[in-house]
């Protein structure tokens, strides 16, 4: 187990899993699930070695920003706790639903609440304004991205 800076523990995959089941059956709100997700990517990256920041004001295009190594990457966090005709739909709808591109935006990190399951794709790979993940990553055309941390460093 991972410590913070202030000996505090990281919270184990299976803790984040639990609390992310315990959100999504209590029914949050989405503007809630949103906060909650962008909290637990922050959590996360910190995990991995990623100092994280996030804006001040809601006016940046971004929900954080990633730093290791002198690389930063500008990172929109989605998420979904609800399953959508047999998978797990994240909508992505930018600032006045023009989508979301490599100008304000590097990394899309999507956030499968009941599963803990996180995807990073590079907005680049994204054409449109909705994704359908499945509920077994191995069976996803998204494999690629799941877990994809190391993204994080390509930019």
């Amino acid at each position: 187990m991972q410590i913070l800076a202030d000996k505090r523990p990281l919270p184990s995959a299976l803790h984040r899993q639990q609390r992310a089941e315990g959100l999504s059956a209590r029914g949050v709100t989405s503007a809630a699930m949103g906060v909650v997700s962008e909290q637990l990517f922050a959590a996360e990256a910190y995990s991995r070695g990623f100092r994280v920041s996030a804006p001040v004001c809601g006016k940046a295009p971004y929900d954080s920003i990633t730093e290791k190594d002198g690389s930063l990457c500008r990172v929109q966090v989605k998420s979904t706790a609800k399953p959508h005709k047999g998978s797990w739909r994240v909508t992505f709808n930018a600032p006045k639903r023009r989508g979301y591109d490599g100008a304000t935006v590097d990394v899309l990190a999507c956030y499968i609440a009941p599963m803990s399951h996180w995807y990073l794709l590079p907005v680049s790979q994204v054409k449109v304004d909705q994704i359908h993940f499945c509920g077994n990553p191995h069976r996803s055309k998204y494999l690629p991205y799941y877990e994809n941390w190391g993204l994080l460093e390509t930019f």
